[in-house]
């Protein structure tokens, strides 16, 4: 192969590269602005409950997670680019539908659906495809890049989407950006169509690596530690967490969406900054690790205190903050998941712990919402009024989540250091 051909090769695989990243934002976007950004507007117009509304957020993210697996053994033999020309389409047509069917809960749900669907491709396939253009050498920073942009969309979807939905419909909001999901899709297959075709793997790869995922048991405590950093950090991003500063801090629904804002800026630069400070201790993952689930625990604690004593606006901001840089921790955990496992299992091993942490944020959502309407009489929904938790409801919630934080840091101590190397 000539230099310039390489060159043209190189241009292609960084141009797959940048829209592939720049759809995987757009699917983040819709995992964040729905449902916790329009929570208010869905219970004042539709008189939907708490659970319904997370509903909206659960059943995206569970048919998501379940689809990781078949995702990452596709992904494995068939390519991340063959793979989103077709999850893309699918990803598509969920955004362009939900804001159309306003008010059918049904629909609703079936848009919600679809768009998990199209996006369970879009992650492995953008690992799949990295590890393939930039190499293992400089896997930590890339995935770092990776997670920084998917957040980045997801930040648009906090504060920026709430602001403009003071001054617009957000049923309308919501389409423009279906339809700028959808330009970005066809985007993708234009530049998709100029790459040379990765070689399918012949047969089913998938059941024997997952076989030795699954029985490892430190495969169990990575994700058993990254899947409760993530669900606390998820639920309060895009479900509850705007409607718990305006219920409990008392915020206005400006400054509250300016907080989940931040908070997921401080996520994102928590993920970018992490596969640099890995590098700069020498490739070593346990740090990151144990510092994540104590910040994760001492957030849960925190946010139990400032209920209980009343504490100001700002203490929640900061417990929210912790949140975000416990969860940003995640990279480090998907490099553990692979590290401790064998090199052909890789992506398998990202594929279950994707599975499972979105399996948590699903079971964590329903559960949820069923608590804080347990809290308040039935007959609010029917009449369509704004619907305020009682500071007791929270109490509950944040007491609960201290036994799954507090058994995540102690495993995290288990966990070894592979300093880059996988131990299989």
């Amino acid at each position: 192969m000539t230099g310039t051909a390489k060159a043209e090769r190189r241009r292609n695989a960084l141009l797959i590269f940048i829209s592939l990243a720049a759809l995987y934002a757009s699917s983040y976007f819709q995992r964040t602005a729905v449902p916790g950004t329009i929570f208010n507007a869905l219970q004042t117009a539709y008189g939907f409950t708490a659970e319904q509304i997370s509903f909206l957020g659960s059943c995206m993210v569970t048919v998501y997670a379940f689809l990781q697996l078949v995702a990452g053994a596709l992904a494995d033999r068939y390519g991340g680019i063959r793979l989103v020309v077709f999850g893309g389409a699918v990803f598509a047509a969920g955004v362009l539908l939900f804001p159309l069917c306003a008010g059918n809960l049904f629909l609703m749900n079936a848009a919600r659906v679809l768009v998990g669907a199209g996006s369970s491709v879009m992650y492995l396939s953008l690992l799949r495809e990295s590890d393939a253009t930039f190499g293992r050498k400089n896997y930590a920073v890339v995935l770092g890049v990776i997670y920084f942009i998917g957040y980045g969309g997801g930040l648009l979807g906090t504060w920026p989407f709430a602001a403009l939905c003071r001054y617009f419909s957000w049923r309308k909001l919501l389409l423009a950006v279906g339809i700028v999901s959808a330009v970005l899709y066809a985007v993708f297959v234009l530049c998709a169509r100029r790459a040379a075709p990765r070689r399918i793997r012949p047969g089913g790869s998938a059941p024997a690596p997952l076989a030795g995922v699954l029985k490892n048991p430190l495969t169990w405590i990575a994700c058993y530690c990254t899947s409760v950093n993530f669900a606390c950090y998820f639920l309060l991003q895009s479900v509850f967490g705007m409607k718990f500063l305006e219920d409990v801090a008392g915020m206005a629904p400006s400054p509250a969406s300016a907080v989940i804002f931040s908070l997921t800026l401080v996520c994102m630069f928590t993920l970018l900054g992490g596969g640099f400070f890995c590098r700069m201790l020498g490739n070593r993952r346990k740090p990151m690790v144990v510092i994540s689930t104590s910040v994760a625990l001492s957030c849960i604690v925190l946010m139990l205190l400032a209920v209980l004593l009343k504490l100001p606006p700002a203490v929640f901001a900061a417990a929210y903050f912790l949140s975000a840089f416990a969860s940003g921790s995640s990279g480090m955990f998907v490099i553990v998941a692979q590290e401790v496992n064998a090199a052909r299992a890789q992506t398998q091993a990202a594929a279950f712990m994707n599975m499972c942490c979105y399996l948590a944020v699903a079971a964590a959502g329903v559960f949820i919402g069923r608590l804080l309407d347990s809290f308040v009489d039935p007959a609010l929904f029917a009449a369509g009024r704004k619907i305020v938790y009682p500071d007791r409801a929270y109490v509950t919630l944040f007491s609960v989540l201290l036994i799954p934080t507090g058994i995540s840091f102690l495993l995290s101590l288990f966990v070894p250091e592979t300093k880059g190397r996988f131990l299989k």
